[in-house]
């Protein structure tokens, strides 16, 4: 996940601490310490708070998150799909099956 931030315990304190307010990309999933991993489950995004949209998965069954602070929707998307290709997009465990909706014209770096 190449820059991607983490991963920390998915906690309010945790995201609130570490995690900004703008554009950006998320993983969340499942840290299994004795294998020394965190298992991704699930990829998202927002365009505007990432902060609030990790915050929102507070609670979920989800242990870890990862993230990626981007400057623009476009990146926030752009970076989504290359993280969502790389666990597997369609074919993967994702519990985030559907490719990523794009903020406007803006391609897939994968697809395209």
């Amino acid at each position: 996940m190449t820059g991607f931030r983490g991963p920390i315990h998915l906690s309010a304190g945790e995201v609130e601490a570490r995690v900004h307010t703008g554009p950006g990309a998320f993983a969340l999933g499942y840290a299994r310490p004795q294998e020394g991993a965190v298992f991704v489950s699930f990829v998202g995004r927002s365009d505007a708070d990432l902060r609030a949209a990790v915050l929102a998965h507070v609670g979920d069954p989800y242990t870890a998150c990862f993230w990626s602070e981007e400057s623009s929707s476009a990146g926030a998307y752009r970076a989504e799909c290359r993280l969502w290709h790389e666990m597997g997009g369609p074919e993967g465990d994702l519990d985030s099956r559907l490719h990523p909706v794009p903020p406007g014209d803006v391609d897939c770096p994968v697809c395209d």
